[in-house]
């Protein structure tokens, strides 16, 4: 049995940035930080993971336009390792391709539409068609 599913909640860096792909598909790429609790000595710590996150198609379109910096944003997806050559020294890089997302709590003062308004606009539902790899 093979399972390669993340699930994440976690606070936006900075807006989403979307392009639009040859395919015609919409990407949005985002960091979503992620706090991570932990016990050290007997003493409570936390520590910041920040994900590099893609998705595709029409959630990617219903981010760029409605999510913020600030805004907690739960994804669900998977893991994508990659990795290529580039000047005779090998790199390597994690991301995490999102295939549905819910729209939690904007940072106060946030002025936009509602998250209940943003998904009843546009079902976030990704199917493998959508994903262009």
């Amino acid at each position: 049995m093979n399972i390669n599913k993340v699930t994440l909640a976690g606070r936006l860096t900075k807006d989403p940035e979307t392009k639009k792909m040859n395919s015609g598909t919409t990407m949005a790429t985002f960091t979503l930080a992620v706090n991570r609790n932990y016990i050290k000595d007997g003493d409570k710590k936390e520590e910041t993971d920040f994900h590099q996150i893609k998705m595709f198609g029409k959630g990617a379109e219903v981010l760029g336009k409605y999510a913020i910096k600030g805004q907690v944003i739960l994804i669900d997806g998977r893991i994508v390792n990659r990795s290529w050559e580039k000047d005779g020294e090998k790199h390597y890089r994690t991301d995490i391709v999102a295939t549905q997302f819910q729209f939690g709590q904007k940072p106060k003062g946030a002025e936009s539409k509602t998250s209940e308004e943003a998904a009843d606009e546009v079902d976030t539902d990704i199917t493998p068609e959508d994903i262009p790899f």
